[in-house]
């Protein structure tokens, strides 16, 4: 029988197929036969734009190879559909038939003319988007961020592959389903993608990511994943998550421009152009899964710039590979080089994991602003307990604010704490150089009583520091020819304001002891040092006329210094430190203000008479007894001793300390004349 009509469209709405845009108010006619329909005249508005659409669908030819009889299958599109339109930023935002293309228009302005083909093929859609993009501006990182002005020709097309659209032999099952997806903008670059569309979502099988290459490089398909092959001067990765965000639907609609598998009310049309609706079995993959497929497993990138997380890296070269929600990289760069692996948090992995960075590096630098940025990084509050990863890195050559520190191992998480904030746990903060090791462990959160967006931060740090060369030591940290030799430790607990990395001597507090042997204190006096020079007694023989050239002109050479130190907003305080020389024996008691470079000391210096006095001026000073009291101890047992002991009063700064002798309670004589500060 035939049948032959037409409807009239009168300000309709309509599809072409599902998931397709809506041609609204459709004018024009539908005309059909028993064979197919054609589209006369019919014009509306689809994308925020006027849009032209002609075609229809006629009967396919059948293969030659099936010999035209009932068995036949047609390898040519029975729909042929082609439109020209304009499409505006806003009418793309509104596609919500298309999310990653409404994602990107939200970085559009102005509007842009496209031509469009479909065509129908075993039941897949196919079909080829062109347009210049002339008209429209792009809010995008370079270099795809463009005036509106500007010409950015952009072809998009998918189509069933050649084994795809290939006859099958008589009585032999058709060639699985698969296409491939191209979109190519001129002059930067392309993505190609090979697609299994006989799964409830579309799979990728393979595909290639081509941006910013020479002439003569390319992105060859591999024999699976994705390769992704990159060089562009500048790459902002926060800039393209922001912009290029994958949504959870990618498979099911950016994938194809149309459901590629499609729905009961597609199935006459399907059947029609020579494909079995609702063919395409399988298991569905999730969302999140299927868009994962579209992104690199493997990837080469070259730039002259690389800017992630606040912090940017300067001729980066970077080989990597991901395998599910791990990306594993080689890296080199003028910064850092090295190994690096990070794993996807909870939002990203199926197992609800949280994000971990593995990194093995041969040299890290860390400049001043860089170390900044860091701060500021690691001080932003998450948004969720995945969005920081925890921590596990080890650095060679770790180099901060231009100083080579040596080998540096940490180990962090950041977690909630009781009231909800979120802290970094440092389970391990080491440093190691050759000549000393710094074993620590902390926590850097909120600090007390602070609370809300800006809230103070603090660390806090129990740590030990074994010196193996205290004058090395020094040096390393640009205070050469302070100390000669020296060996021993430091341990305590000490906490400051701001980062780890970033230790802040005005807001310091905590308490240590300090045991170190075998040195000399040297003539110098470039920053702390000053201190250190202060403490070398050397003020002693300038401005008083006493008897201890011999020990101190050249610097106090000492078997041991050893003490407690509290420290409290910078100030450093001490009631028994003791410094043991092979003539004299220093004791001191005081404070030190890091910060103004001042000091208030009570220093005593008490030759060495005999095996005796060595003895006694050996004993460790409990810090709940005392200077006073101890002093008082030693006078009891050895009278001589206090006889021959003087006393100091030194304050003012380090770089110009006063000494002023003190005169002993209950001496014989009538009280010592005090000398008058030397400013030479």
């Amino acid at each position: 029988s035939k049948v032959q009509g037409a409807v009239t469209l009168a300000g309709n709405d309509v599809r072409i197929v599902p998931d397709a845009p809506t041609i609204s108010r459709a004018r024009g006619a539908v005309q059909f036969t028993e064979s197919g329909f054609t589209l006369a005249g019919i014009q509306g508005s689809a994308l925020g734009g006027e849009v032209r659409v002609q075609g229809g669908m006629k009967a396919a030819a059948v293969s030659a190879g099936n010999g035209g009889g009932p068995g036949g299958r047609s390898t040519e599109s029975a729909v042929q559909v082609r439109a020209q339109g304009v499409a505006t930023a806003e009418g793309l935002r509104q596609a919500g038939e298309i999310p990653m293309l409404s994602r990107i228009a939200q970085k559009a302005t102005g509007s842009a003319p496209y031509a469009l083909t479909l065509g129908i093929r075993r039941g897949v859609p196919e079909v080829l988007v062109t347009t210049n993009l002339q008209g429209m501006a792009l809010a995008l990182p370079a270099p795809l961020g463009k005036p509106a002005q500007a010409s950015l020709p952009v072809r998009f097309e998918t189509q069933l592959t050649q084994e795809s659209r290939a006859a099958a032999a008589p009585g032999a099952a058709a060639a699985p389903l698969r296409d491939q997806m191209v979109l190519d903008v001129e002059g930067i670059g392309s993505v190609t993608y090979v697609r299994d569309l006989e799964t409830a979502q579309p799979r990728v099988l393979r595909g290639a990511i081509a941006m910013g290459l020479a002439p003569g490089e390319s992105a060859p398909l591999p024999a699976s994943g994705v390769a992704a092959n990159v060089q562009l001067p500048e790459v902002d990765v926060q800039a393209w998550e922001a912009a290029l965000q994958v949504p959870d639907s990618l498979a099911a609609t950016t994938a194809s421009p149309v459901a590629a598998a499609l729905p009961a009310s597609a199935a006459a049309v399907s059947r029609e152009a020579g494909g079995p609706a609702g063919s395409h079995g399988g298991t569905p993959a999730s969302p999140a899964n299927a868009a994962q497929e579209y992104l690199p497993s493997q990837i080469a990138l070259r730039a002259r710039s690389l800017t992630m997380q606040g912090r940017t890296l300067h001729n980066v070269v970077v080989g990597g590979s991901r395998e599910g929600n791990t990306w594993r990289a080689n890296l080199d760069a003028t910064e850092l080089s090295g190994y690096v692996e990070y794993r996807q948090g909870a939002a990203a992995a199926a197992d609800g994991a949280p994000a971990q960075l593995f990194a093995r590096l041969a040299r890290l630098a860390i400049p001043q602003a860089a170390a900044t940025q860091v701060d500021t990084l690691l001080d932003e509050q998450p948004a969720s307990a995945s969005s920081l990863p925890s921590l596990d890195i080890v650095v060679q050559d770790f180099e901060l604010r231009g100083r080579r520190l040596g080998r540096i191992e940490i180990e962090a998480q950041n977690a909630a704490t009781s009231d909800g904030q979120r802290e970094w746990r440092l389970g391990k903060f080491n440093l190691i150089a050759p000549e000393a090791t710094l074993t620590s462990s902390g926590r850097w959160g909120r600090a007390p009583f602070h609370s809300g967006e800006g809230a103070l931060r603090r660390t806090v740090m129990d740590f030990r520091l074994d010196i193996r060369d205290s004058g090395d030591l020094l040096a390393r940290f640009g205070m050469e020819g302070v100390v000669r030799r020296g060996k021993g430790r430091m341990e305590g607990q000490i906490a400051w304001q701001g980062a780890p990395i970033s230790p802040d001597y005005r807001t310091m507090t905590g308490q240590m002891n300090v045991n170190v042997e075998s040195g000399q204190f040297l003539k110098a006096d470039p920053g702390l040092a000053k201190l250190l020079s202060v403490l070398s007694l050397q003020s002693l023989p300038r401005r008083l006329t006493l008897d201890f050239r011999d020990v101190f002109s050249e610097g106090f050479a000492f078997d041991f210094v050893r003490g407690d130190v509290r420290v409290e907003r910078g100030v450093a305080t001490t009631n028994n430190l003791q410094m043991k020389g092979v003539n004299a024996a220093v004791l001191m008691e005081g404070s030190a203000d890091i910060d103004r470079e001042t000091q208030n000391l009570h220093v005593v210096v008490v030759p060495e008479i005999n095996a005796m006095t060595a003895s006694l001026v050996a004993t460790a000073i409990n810090p709940v007894v005392g200077l006073g009291s101890f002093l008082a101890q030693v006078f009891l047992r050895g009278p001589l001793i206090e006889a021959a002991t003087q006393e100091f009063r030194i304050d003012g700064t380090w770089a110009d300390p006063r000494v002023v002798r003190v005169p002993r309670r209950g001496r014989a004589a009538g009280p010592a004349t005090e000398a008058a500060p030397d400013r030479t």
